[in-house]
């Protein structure tokens, strides 16, 4: 395997652990829609039930193995992407390099299938940043709860706006591959 392809598998085991990270449920974080996972090995796998401890000071017994809608919804993404970034890179045709040239500086870039999986993956991310600062929005410090909120407020829109464009930018780079 090349150095790209290692770079994908680290960046979807961090999308992967961030999915882990939003399926935690709490009665103090946003996002309250769950389900009820009743294989304690699947909870113990897709939920990091780390989040309901530091969030919450009492663990109530009725919260137990629940997985939060976000945290599946991010893990069916996570799932899609693999097999979307497998067919970009492996089933259609590689289209070469791009080359910018302004005067002395000349910038070369691998292929726009690496291009397009890269701002694939960019956007997942910025996606769960966002719904991370969205689920937060609650938690904090009395005294400082104003901060935070305007701290997460800025991180969501900023995931957001990012999200949306390396979307744009992906699916420029897939109209690129498909019609040359």
């Amino acid at each position: 395997m090349d150095k790209f392809t290692w770079i994908l598998i680290v960046y979807f085991v961090i999308l992967l652990v961030f999915a882990r990270t939003l399926s935690a449920y709490s009665p103090s974080l946003t996002f309250q829609s769950t389900f009820e996972l009743k294989n304690k090995f699947l909870y113990y796998l897709l939920v990091d039930r780390s989040v309901t401890r530091y969030v919450t000071k009492s663990k109530i017994k009725e919260n137990d193995q629940k997985i939060t809608l976000v945290g599946v919804i991010f893990y069916i993404l996570i799932l899609i992407a693999i097999v979307a970034a497998s067919v970009i890179l492996f089933a259609l045709p590689e289209v070469m390099g791009i080359e910018f040239d302004s005067g002395k500086m000349s910038l070369q870039g691998d292929t726009h299938n690496q291009l397009c999986v890269s701002l694939m993956v960019v956007s997942l991310f910025c996606a769960e940043i966002a719904a991370y600062s969205f689920n937060m929005f609650d938690v904090g410090l009395a005294h400082d709860r104003k901060v935070f909120k305007a701290i997460y407020i800025i991180l969501a829109v900023i995931g957001i706006l990012a999200s949306i464009g390396c979307i744009c930018g992906m699916f420029s780079e897939l109209s690129e591959i498909i019609f040359s």
